[in-house]
């Protein structure tokens, strides 16, 4: 693992003089001369794993490299400082530039506050210097970001996440969040690692506890993908009787805990934002059955009156609340990340519904 660590450095840090070279080639009067690989900048001073020269517009310039394995904005701000101190204890007049894989979003920003460079191999960089000024964004995210993110917030994973959010001020110790979550501790562990190498979480002499629940809800908003069979039924009943008969289902012990309203349907008990005429449920597919009979209702390819989102989830089925006696709804969090998937009309739901209840995570 060691070694392949090293390789896999070792070929990012190759990597920096085809970026700066293709950078250059973009503007005119701006060249990249040479490059050296894992130099000092004096005879006593630390080791770069680059030093580039480059000219803009005739004035020759240094820049010191800093190259990590990943821009996580831990890792950036121990960059940052290295570069800093490096060259300042190695009295140059270089510009610092920092490279990665791919620089977070958050990242960039700590760099630009601390006033240094940076490049990723997706094509984001950020060159500030005298005579020229380089900020180039792609939108890109990495397969390997993706899958990074796809397994902090995979369905275990995110059990933990979820408990976190529901208490974003209180501080966790692992073994807690695993019981919490009902996931290994080993999961938890790495979900812990996942949060802090992001800053989206720090570490307290009572635990963990949230730095940035707006960024963690946004990131798990981005690469949440629910697994769902969703069934199209129509009824009959209408208003009032339509209700009563689903109060019926949230009180029977058969059904007790295995049924509850969500998306559109839970936004109008929770924060009601406009009306739709369809209900929305979640359920385990053990009691569509006894849904259909409750309601007299046959299933439909299409316009259909109550749409029923199957799941075996028990971290949703779980996380639910009370607004009113005899009312079951999915939580505030769940029903945002469900809002967010149904078109525009549910996104601007989420977004009213994110500010008047989850101001604890904004």
């Amino acid at each position: 693992m060691i070694l392949e660590a090293s390789l896999y450095d070792y070929n990012i840090t190759r990597s920096v003089g085809p970026l700066l070279s293709g950078l250059c080639s973009n503007f005119d009067d701006v060249a990249l001369e040479s490059i050296k690989f894992e130099v000092a900048g004096n005879v006593r001073g630390p080791r770069f794993d680059a030093i580039a020269r480059i000219n803009v517009l005739g004035r020759p310039m240094e820049l010191a490299v800093e190259v990590k394995s990943n821009g996580q904005p831990r890792t950036v701000r121990d960059g940052v400082l290295f570069l800093r101190n490096a060259i300042s204890a190695s009295n140059m007049n270089a510009i610092p530039l920092f490279v990665a894989p791919f620089v977070s979003e958050q990242s960039r920003e700590i760099c630009k506050f601390n006033g240094t460079n940076y490049m990723d191999l997706a094509g984001n960089s950020y060159l500030k210097l005298p005579n020229l000024l380089v900020d180039i964004a792609t939108g890109i995210t990495p397969r390997p970001e993706r899958r990074a993110l796809k397994s902090l917030f995979g369905t275990k994973a995110s059990r933990m996440i979820r408990a976190m959010l529901k208490e974003p001020t209180r501080p966790w110790r692992v073994k807690e969040l695993a019981s919490a979550a009902h996931i290994s501790l080993g999961l938890a562990s790495n979900v812990r690692r996942g949060l802090l190498s992001r800053e989206w979480a720090q570490e307290t002499h009572e635990g963990i506890v949230l730095a940035a629940p707006d960024l963690v809800l946004d990131a798990w908003n981005e690469s949440y993908s629910p697994n769902l069979e969703e069934i199209s039924l129509y009824t009959t009943l209408h208003g009032k009787s339509l209700e009563s008969s689903i109060r019926r289902l949230f009180s029977d012990q058969s059904t007790c805990g295995k049924v509850m309203y969500g998306s559109f349907t839970a936004a109008r008990w929770i924060a009601p934002y406009g009306r739709t005429s369809t209900e929305f449920l979640y359920a385990t597919p053990s009691v569509l059955d006894f849904i259909q009979e409750t309601l007299n209702a046959v299933r439909v390819g299409e316009g259909g009156n109550v749409v029923v989102q199957l799941t075996g989830d028990s971290s949703v089925l779980e996380d639910v609340i009370e607004p009113v006696e005899g009312i079951i709804c999915t939580s505030p969090l769940q029903t945002y990340l469900d809002l967010c998937r149904a078109g525009e009309r549910g996104k601007e739901a989420a977004e009213f519904l994110r500010q008047r209840v989850l101001n604890g995570v904004q």
